[in-house]
């Protein structure tokens, strides 16, 4: 655990084993006898201390999650879920730690001199190993990791979700959930029976009745290892424009929703893709030339706030899952806030303005981003991580801050990617675009740069059936999906 002080942070850590090199980061100071000394960071002024083999390698400013400290358990302190390499150790049955805000004096002395006096690695004469306790006051990096991610600790953990051609409804789901949960996924997309999916978008009121037996499904289905499972709605027929009556629509997306909460969901998957009616494409809307882009922006984005307004009525701190988000028009209007009008999906971001206006409490959104369907280059991925949490901001209609706090950025990965063009091999797996080397490396990497959420698409291969089984899905597929799991969360 960890107190704070007017000029301190004390971190308490109690455990058989310690990652001592995490504690490397600048000069030390022991206040009390019966210990070693801690090694500097490399490059500092003093030498690394000779009785911590591998302390060389401690970089605290190179870790990738930040610093997160543990309450309890075998391991009472871990900076990075993701560092690689042994890590060397220091037997500690409890151990107190101050990182001190005041600073010391350029000669590196402590304010309380009762303390003791600072050290540059090594052990100091005189002092046996420690016997109980530490209390060691550390500055530079150490310290400015602690200040700026110890919020790391709360991260969400990493998930896979499943999303494509062999999409269950609630009654597959209630009968195959063993099947699929042997699977290397966290939860999947799934639909309910009947027109909600297809025709919740439009003119026609769905009730109860059209949602019970989803719902009940989902309630007697005995779900372990799916903790993300998410319900799709459609913006389809979307056969209306943005200035008729949309009381129909908002009544189906609070009823989806508070379904969605019923069945124990994580959330909706809020598909916009343009099926039928083109929604946010503004040459194509029906008073494109009676009224201009910044009329059917204001009352887009105001639909954009009525549609969170009634996600949240229905399922309060929901989870909305896009598929994309502001960094398709973004990329359509080749970054030029003037071309917006010209954009496919220009409307999207004054939509999606609206729902982030209406946004409160838990709820938060997911920028599925499917553009990154074909990445086998992935030095593509950390670029549209940058591009979805940075470069966007002129998109961003809606205060950025907001944005920031709300969305999550996630990677969509297509696994037989281009097969109308390329086909899918499932004997020669060399032919297909994605080989499971490939495919692995891909997901390892959006797994490792999302904030939370990964997803795979397929459509020819399938990873459940009604016979029980995978179809057209090579071994090698799922085998290089559970290591990219293991090693890209």
């Amino acid at each position: 655990m960890f107190r704070k002080f007017a000029h301190a942070i004390e971190i308490v850590i109690v455990g058989d084993d310690f990652e001592i090199r995490d504690l490397a980061g600048g000069r030390v100071i022991v206040g009390r006898q019966g210990m070693h000394a801690v090694s500097h960071l490399p490059g500092g002024d003093g030498e690394h201390a000779p009785k911590l083999p591998g302390a060389e390698h401690a970089d605290c400013g190179a870790r990738e999650d930040g610093a997160e400290i543990g309450a309890g358990g075998h391991e009472g302190a871990e900076f990075s879920r993701n560092d690689k390499g042994p890590k060397p150790r220091a037997r500690l049955q409890a151990a107190s730690v101050t990182a001190n805000h005041a600073g010391l004096g350029a000669s590196g002395d402590d304010p309380d001199s009762s303390r003791g006096p600072a050290v540059d690695g090594g052990t100091i004469p005189g002092m046996r190993s420690f016997q109980s306790c530490w209390r060691i006051i550390f500055l530079g990096t150490i310290l400015a990791t602690l200040a700026a991610q110890a919020p790391a600790a709360d991260k969400p953990a990493k998930k896979l979700i499943e999303f494509g051609w062999d999409e269950p409804d609630t009654a597959f789901m209630r009968a195959h959930v063993a099947e699929m949960e042997r699977t290397p996924f966290d939860g999947c997309v799934f639909h309910f029976k009947g027109d909600t999916l297809w025709q919740a978008w439009g003119v026609n009121a769905f009730g109860e009745v059209d949602v019970r037996q989803g719902v009940e499904d989902l309630k007697a289905t005995p779900f372990k290892r799916f903790t993300d499972n998410f319900l799709r709605l459609n913006t389809a027929p979307a056969k209306l424009d943005w200035f008729d009556d949309h009381s129909a629509v908002l009544n189906n997306v609070k009823l989806m929703a508070r379904a969605a909460r019923e069945g124990g969901c994580k959330g909706i998957l809020f598909d916009t893709e343009q099926y039928e009616g083109q929604l946010f494409d503004y040459a194509k809307q029906r008073d494109a030339k009676t009224k201009s882009w910044d009329e059917y922006a204001a009352q887009v984005r105001k639909r954009g706030r009525e549609v969170m307004e009634a996600f949240q009525e229905g399922y309060p701190d929901l989870t909305i899952f896009l598929t994309f988000g502001y960094a398709l028009p973004f990329q359509e209007a080749s970054y030029d806030l003037e071309k917006r009008a010209k954009a496919h999906y220009g409307l999207l971001a004054p939509f999606l303005d609206g729902m982030l206006d209406a946004a409160k409490g838990g709820t938060r959104m997911v920028d599925g981003h499917e553009q990154s369907y074909g990445y086998r280059d992935v030095a593509r991925i950390p670029k549209a991580y940058e591009a979805m949490s940075a470069k966007v901001q002129p998109f961003v209609g809606a205060d950025f801050k907001r944005y920031r706090e709300i969305f999550s950025f996630g990677f969509g990965i297509w696994m037989d990617y281009d097969w109308r063009k390329k086909g899918w091999d499932d004997q020669d797996v060399s032919k297909n675009y994605y080989t499971p080397e490939g495919f692995e490396k891909t997901v390892t990497t959006a797994l490792k740069t999302a904030d939370e959420y990964v997803w795979i698409y397929t459509e020819t291969p399938r990873w459940w059936s009604a016979e029980g089984k995978a179809v057209k899905l090579p071994v090698a597929y799922e085998e290089a999906l559970r290591r990219a799991a293991a090693n890209g969360k």
